[in-house]
């Protein structure tokens, strides 16, 4: 079919899908199909209460409340203006152009309570807001280079964006301030939900976070008095991750779940709602609990995607299990050893599960949530068209990290035309970032990775998780706290060294290293720690120094500002870069600016080092890493520096 997708309506008499720029309706009873009007986008500065009857939008940075029914507006707030607003939410990564006069794409953000009788509304102080700034060369209208802002403060900053939050009674109009400090905006961002109503609708909690991230508590708001009350604090000696938060909670029971590494690994808790008291730990073992899908209170049971739990499995695949509030009859609900994405659909009875390795193609199947059993198959990958033109998937392997002890994981790729008689070329395509795995898990991630294509130009490329990355033990993953630095270098190296042993067309003595974002990071940082064994970096969008980029990412893995964040700056340590490095960069990136790549390249000019340099004008964070000629001045990087061979001139991707 012509289309990538349909939706039903609630009745399953039609469903309406879009061809190119139509929009169709069938009615599957009358076997009848009509155009239709294309669905209006919604107003970001709007939002509409959940029984829609009144809606509340932004205007010149005060909020309104417009009654549907009669049409009367009120004007909730008044004082607003361009540094002291309400609402005003900005999505972490947009930008503006500062030369056009252009102002930021503001999105409304307030909290309906599902009776939509109050709402719960951020103040934003911006007075002491900061931008970090880049140039955009290629506009198309005029001549000068254009300013492009993004709000955003670095680690250590003290001038930041603030915010506070009251609630207001749509009955009464009456304004309550909550009684929460001032809070930095940051410590808001990627965080999934920031308040949660009771099923009584008489309080609401929120979650707060210690700046650096080594605590966190759980905080009660009275609804009609804004006072607040602790309920939960937890801490730890080195972060608390912010990326494994989950709080769902019933007034009705009194109970809360809770997801933590209290014990040392990810689990899942019970508290008291009243008291912050543990009832007990839900899940237990050396296992990490990935995520809740869902905590059905009637039936005290919970469904969660987690991995490990089947030593003798690949610790980082993904399973759906069930458990009972009490920590008894865990069940698995996707027995087939690989990795499970799952969808629930509205049928409780049921769920969508997605499951493959990277060596098996996906197959979807549906579900019974009882027990697992499979319903009926909907569909699998063919993959008989890519394995007649001679495509292979890597080959997944384990291997001891450094300390001789812990098993780490990770996959190799070989050219299809391999000839064991040969010597080849390795590269090392890396991402330490703590937060995830590099290693691909699934089908998909295989398809949609470039190490395939850049394997076949004659090079034998390596994935690997060393120690300090994400989905295992939290001492597992504290090995990088405060020492990102370290990349993992030591476990790759040994892996690699270990592997030719057995593999000995792998040539170490002509080992690359690639990486994207924090994998730039890596490449550039391994010709600093280990120039004796990787002889050519290409490092694209590097976060070279992590005291000019994110501050929530690197305040939660490296603490607040110390003398850690220059001791592990690619920068202060340019004098030691040793080998042929190749510098990549989107001039309008606004996740990791352009502006770390610019002071190590001035650093390297300084030192008279040779280098290799490419910025892409118009290609921001993820553009340049599908950029088609990035990635061919990439390949030819490689070519010539680990192959020995000048590239073909001009050579066009298609």
């Amino acid at each position: 079919m012509p289309f990538k997708k349909i939706g039903f309506d609630k009745q399953l008499k039609s469903f309406s899908f879009s061809i190119d720029t139509t929009n169709w309706k069938y009615n599957i009873e009358k076997n009848q199909i009509t155009r239709i009007a294309a669905e209006t986008e919604s107003d970001p500065l709007e939002q509409i209460s959940p029984d829609a009857k009144y809606t509340i939008s932004i205007d010149n940075f005060n909020l309104k409340l417009k009654d549907n029914l009669s049409g009367n507006i009120i004007n909730i707030t008044q004082d607003g203006n361009e540094t002291i607003n309400y609402g005003t939410w900005l999505e972490y990564y947009d930008s503006f152009d500062e030369t056009n006069k252009e102002k930021p794409n503001y999105e409304l953000i307030a909290f309906w309570s599902p009776d939509s009788k109050k709402i719960i509304i951020p103040k934003f102080d911006r007075s002491k807001t900061q931008y970090m700034k880049s140039l955009q060369w290629s506009q198309t209208n005029g001549l000068r280079p254009h300013t492009i802002s993004t709000e955003r403060a670095m680690p250590g900053d003290t001038d930041l964006t603030m915010v506070t939050a009251f609630i207001y009674d749509v009955e009464t109009k009456k304004i309550t301030n909550i009684d929460l400090p001032s809070t930095p905006s940051f410590l808001l961002n990627f965080i999934p939900d920031i308040f949660y109503w009771t099923d009584d609708l008489k309080k609401v909690y929120t979650i707060t976070h210690k700046r650096g991230y080594s605590s966190r508590s759980l905080l009660e708001i009275d609804l009609y008095t804004g006072k607040t009350k602790t309920i939960l604090n937890e801490s730890s000696k080195t972060y608390v991750d912010i990326l494994f938060e989950y709080f769902e909670p019933s007034s009705n029971s009194n109970e809360f779940v809770w997801m933590s590494e209290q014990d040392g690994w990810n689990h899942i808790y019970l508290y008291d709602l009243k008291t912050g008291l543990l009832k007990n730990q839900i899940t237990k073992g050396e296992y990490v609990v990935r995520e809740i899908q869902r905590v059905d209170y009637q039936n005290r049971k919970i469904y969660f995607m987690a991995s490990g739990v089947d030593s003798y499995m690949d610790p980082y695949l993904k399973q759906l299990y069930s458990i009972s509030f009490d920590g008894s009859n865990l069940k698995l609900l996707t027995p087939e050893k690989a990795n499970h994405d799952i969808f629930f659909i509205n049928n409780p009875e049921y769920f969508v599960d997605s499951y493959s390795t990277v060596q098996l193609p996906t197959t979807w199947v549906i579900r019974s949530i009882k027990d697992g059993r499979i319903i009926m198959e909907l569909e699998k990958i063919d993959i008989s068209e890519l394995k007649s033109r001679g495509w292979n998937p890597p080959t997944p392997f384990k291997i001891k990290a450094r300390d001789g002890i812990t098993d780490i994981y990770g996959v190799i790729y070989f050219p299809s035309t391999l000839d064991s008689t040969k010597k080849y070329p390795i590269i090392d395509e890396s991402y330490s970032g703590p937060y995830i795995i590099r290693t691909p898990k699934s089908f998909s991630q295989v398809l949609n990775s470039g190490n395939n294509p850049l394997s076949e130009l004659g090079f034998i490329i390596i994935n690997i998780d060393g120690l300090g990355t994400g989905f295992r033990s939290k001492t597992f993953h504290d090995f990088s706290y405060k020492n990102l630095g370290d990349i993992g270098c030591l476990d790759h190296i040994k892996a690699i060294k270990e592997m030719s042993k057995k593999q000995t067309y792998m040539d170490t003595t002509r080992v690359g290293i690639f990486g994207h974002s924090h994998g730039g990071y890596d490449a550039t940082r391994a010709l600093i720690i280990h120039p004796e064994f990787y002889k050519v970096a290409v490092s694209s969008a590097g976060c070279h120094d992590f005291r000019i980029d994110k501050e929530f990412y690197y305040e939660l893995y490296m603490g607040l500002l110390d003398k850690n964040y220059q001791e592990q700056s690619n920068i202060f340590n340019a004098n030691k870069i040793n080998g042929k490095l190749l510098l990549l960069h989107g001039a309008i990136d606004n996740n990791v600016n352009i502006v770390a790549t610019m002071k190590l390249a001035d650093e390297l000019i300084k030192l008279n080092k040779d280098f290799d340099m490419v910025v892409i004008p118009s290609s921001g964070h993820e553009d340049i890493f599908k950029n088609k000629f990035a990635t061919r001045k990439r390949w030819d990087f490689f070519v010539k520096n680990l192959l020995n061979v000048n590239p073909p001139t001009n050579f066009k991707l298609n």
